[in-house]
């Protein structure tokens, strides 16, 4: 291996690691901000309840503990503030943990400097506060650093022998003597020293458990890096949702170590979904493509794109794939919408909108304009994985795609940017801005589509198509002339049915003008 590649090695290792060593820190620092939290309200809860119990006479002589609970309390503040820094790391860190851990111990020489003619340090020492030295060790596993818990483990089990030791002298006045159930002598020097033992042994068990836990961390941050680098690459080919499609079922596989890629419509909606397809295409793309070098094609369709690709993710279509100059779009069925047709159609909107601002600048620069054609239809689709077993793609498949792209392509026919199928129109709150084109044949279907073509002039609610043939049977010899003038009932109609009315009012008395 090359010395340069030894040293992209060595710093692509060290990125890993820091990222590993900021995401244990996180989660060290949060673990440890939530035990400082509950430790505030119980140090709190104590300082405030211990002098209004001795006030009132249900206990005596508990001031050193009610000194203790407000030091704890002040303790537990401090260590939280800078657990929500983050910053208990590194030696910080072990010094905050040594100080916390052996907070018993202070209290157990309090207690032999203020009262060592009493109990001395033996007032506390078999009270729940030795708990403590075992809480804060465990605590420090969640640091995910096996020496600072053998450090802490240590520090508290010297701290509570230092108790023992301040207290042997009043160790008479233990009036037990024997453990009622093993008959041990609880001041005995064995048994101080099985309890240090049983304490220092807390730190290699807590250590052990944060090795673990950091091999556990390191894994994860490491798949996740991984899939984060995959989903970046996918991401550049294929829409993120679709990544996170193809990522989440290649965890999976059916037993024989390849992805069930297959599975992925049945995981979103069952294998048939209903879903809104969207198609666009360039007009005139491939004589301009024959006359314009290839870069500036690319430049070109690359500019495009990138506007049409924002308007549909805006809106929450996902881009499925580019065939050429044109674009597939799914609208809903891979992202849920509550109104996957509101919002195909607000997308195709915005995409024209950004066709218009791309071609009166590329005008301006002598290039010559942008035309489109768009076509919407809802219907049931098969979202899936296709292909050999070797190479796969991620497709929808169905009538609405086909019916898509058909009035995608005759858009030409009709001269128009933008045709939908009532399926769409039907779904929309207001049928303005479509005007209705009447029934068309597609090619591939039996039944013709219902078509509207969208104008944005076109502000009059067009009728609807249960209505065709009543108006086809109207008589119209007797219709008023303000009924075809502009705005009127002639204007209201379908092409298709205006057409076969013109020769009934050809031969009229009356001006059309």
């Amino acid at each position: 291996m090359e010395p340069q590649d030894l040293t992209t090695k060595k710093i692509y290792e060290q990125t890993e690691e820091e990222e590993l060593d900021d995401h244990i820190a996180t989660v060290g620092n949060l673990a440890v901000y939530q035990g400082c939290y509950w430790g505030t309200i119980c140090g709190s809860f104590g300082t405030i309840n211990l002098p209004l119990l001795m006030k009132w006479g249900v206990l005596e002589g508990f001031e050193l503990a009610t000194l203790g609970c407000a030091l704890g309390t002040t303790l537990c503040l401090l260590t939280r503030e800078l657990a929500r820094r983050r910053l208990l790391q590194g030696p910080l860190g072990f010094g905050m943990f040594g100080i916390f851990v052996n907070f018993p111990t202070y209290l157990f020489w309090g207690c032999h400097w203020m009262s060592s003619e009493q109990d001395g340090a033996l007032t506390y020492l078999f009270g729940p506060l030795t708990y403590l030295y075992a809480l804060v060790v465990l605590l420090s596993a969640f640091m995910f650093n096996k020496w600072l818990c053998i450090s802490t483990g240590t520090l508290a089990a010297f701290g509570y022998a230092f108790a023992g030791y301040l207290a042997m002298p009043h160790f008479d006045k233990i009036t037990t003597g024997l453990g009622t159930t093993t008959g041990q002598d609880m001041t005995s020097l064995v048994m101080w020293v099985n309890r240090v033992a049983c304490i220092m042994t807390l730190g290699p068990t807590a250590g052990a458990l944060a090795t673990f836990g950091r091999r556990l961390a390191t894994l994860a941050v490491a798949e996740a890096r991984q899939r984060d680098n995959t989903r970046r690459l996918f991401g550049e080919y294929v829409s993120a949702p679709i990544a996170d499609l193809l990522l989440a079922q290649s965890q999976h596989d059916d037993g024989d170590g390849e992805p069930n890629l297959g599975s992925i419509g049945q995981q979103v909606g069952g294998g048939r979904t209903e879903c809104v397809m969207l198609f666009c295409d360039i007009r005139s793309f491939t004589k301009y493509s024959e006359t314009t070098d290839p870069e500036e094609v690319v430049l070109r369709l690359n500019t495009w794109f990138d506007c049409a690709v924002k308007a549909c993710t805006k809106h929450g279509g996902v881009v499925d794939k580019f065939i050429g100059d044109a674009i597939m779009v799914v609208f809903g069925g891979i992202v849920p919408l509550h109104h996957p047709s509101m919002s195909a159609a607000a997308a195709a909107k915005e995409m024209l909108s950004e066709c218009s601002r791309l071609s009166q600048i590329w005008e301006q620069e002598g290039k010559p304009p942008l035309r489109v054609g768009i076509g919407l239809h809802k219907g049931l689709a098969v979202l899936g994985s296709i292909g050999s077993s070797e190479r796969k793609d991620f497709t929808v498949i169905g009538d609405a795609v086909n019916t898509a792209s058909r009035l995608e392509s005759m858009c030409k026919k009709y001269k128009r940017e933008l045709l939908v199928s009532d399926t769409i129109v039907n779904d929309l709150p207001s049928r303005r801005e479509w005007e209705y084109l009447g029934p068309a044949p597609v090619a591939g279907r039996e039944n013709p589509v219902e078509l509207y073509a969208y104008d944005p002039d076109f502000t009059t609610e067009p009728h609807p198509p249960d209505g065709e043939q009543k108006l086809r049977d109207e008589d119209w010899s007797t219709t008023s002339p303000p009924l075809r003038e502009e705005g009127g009932l002639f204007h209201r109609l379908p092409a298709s049915i205006a057409l076969e009315k013109i020769d009934s009012i050809r031969n009229l008395d009356y001006d059309m003008e």
